[in-house]
């Protein structure tokens, strides 16, 4: 990633917020309210120049996960740390702000503003980023997916995972969640192969990453397994000392702009069922119902997606027939 100076008010939000319609939606009221989404992230920054996020945090999840927001939407948005973690890191303040951004002068858009947001921390001790595995975590509640069961006890409508390694969720987890009517949203990876493993399970939303102009990139992953592609270069998000970065990419963030979709979606057809609004998705995104290891079924359309009516596809969950992982049992 590369820091340039910082932009003017009017230049604080990426190409895909005008580009895609985002802020035609948004004016239309469609902006998450009503839906709850998920993220387990390494801790977001103390304090973040954009947030002033609908955020949930419970008892419970401070016992187990450390939900590292205040619930609070007028207050700044702040986190948690543990004094074992060594310094804070951007990607988890990057994927809350591309989903409850609240805009605003010198402040950017997230894609669904008055979304709740569930955030469980990546565990300790499992990443070169964190500190040792701290006395009285329970590891087992947070590897694997496990802690999809506290988000879904919490109310979680949507998961979105955007670290590869081991909070992803089996595919006993996922079938849990699918179970239950959720929906999964993965970031593949950035190097062009496809690294989470929850991508190609069925029903899961696995996401590539798409450039200015909304066409793919020549770095994010390819496979059997992918589903769409969504912005993830040329992003304007901030480093570590609140500066825009006009370059920042990833996977990581093209994940949470599908889940956040999901849940405008969701709001406009609050009847759709998420294995319906999944199946829209697919079919207005770009590749007109044919699918490619490129893209998917192509790059995403948010107004066709909003305007098309989700409840004329089956409640059926997408899979994947040439991936080894699709596993309809």
């Amino acid at each position: 990633m590369h820091s340039m100076a910082p932009a003017s008010a009017e230049e604080t939000d990426s190409w895909f917020y005008h580009d895609l319609g985002y802020d035609q939606l948004h004016a239309q009221g469609l902006d998450g309210e009503g839906i709850t989404i998920a993220i387990v992230e390494v801790g977001p920054t103390q304090t973040h120049p954009t947030s002033k996020a609908r955020t949930s945090n419970s008892s419970t999840s401070r016992k187990n996960a450390r939900s590292s927001m205040k619930s609070e939407k007028s207050e700044t948005w702040s986190t948690r740390r543990s004094q074992l973690v060594p310094r804070p890191l951007r990607h988890g303040s990057d994927v809350a702000c591309v989903i409850v951004g609240q805009g605003g002068p010198g402040r950017i858009h997230g894609v669904a503003p008055k979304a709740k947001l569930l955030v469980f921390e990546q565990a300790v001790g499992l990443s070169d980023y964190t500190g040792p595995w701290p006395e009285g975590c329970k590891k087992h509640l947070l590897v694997n997916g496990a802690h999809m069961i506290q988000a879904e006890q919490l109310g979680a409508d949507i998961f979105s995972y955007s670290l590869i390694g081991y909070t992803q969720p089996t595919n006993f987890m996922n079938a849990y969640w699918q179970m239950r009517g959720k929906a999964l949203v993965v970031g593949s990876g950035n190097e062009k192969f496809v690294g989470a493993t929850a991508a190609g399970l069925p029903g899961v939303v696995s996401v590539t990453a798409t450039r200015p102009g909304n066409t793919a990139t020549d770095w994010a992953s390819e496979g059997p397994e992918i589903t769409v592609g969504a912005p993830g270069e040329e992003l304007i998000l901030r480093d570590l000392e609140g500066n825009l970065d006009f370059r920042s990419r990833g996977t990581s963030f093209a994940a949470p702009i599908v889940a956040s979709t999901l849940a405008l979606g969701k709001q406009k057809w609050p009847d759709a069922t998420y294995n319906q609004l999944i199946q829209s998705l697919t079919a207005t995104a770009s590749g007109d119902g044919t699918r490619t290891d490129k893209l998917g079924y192509g790059a995403i359309n948010p107004t066709a997606f909003i305007n098309n009516d989700p409840t004329q596809y089956p409640d059926e969950p997408i899979t994947y027939p040439d991936s080894s992982r699709d596993d309809p049992d």
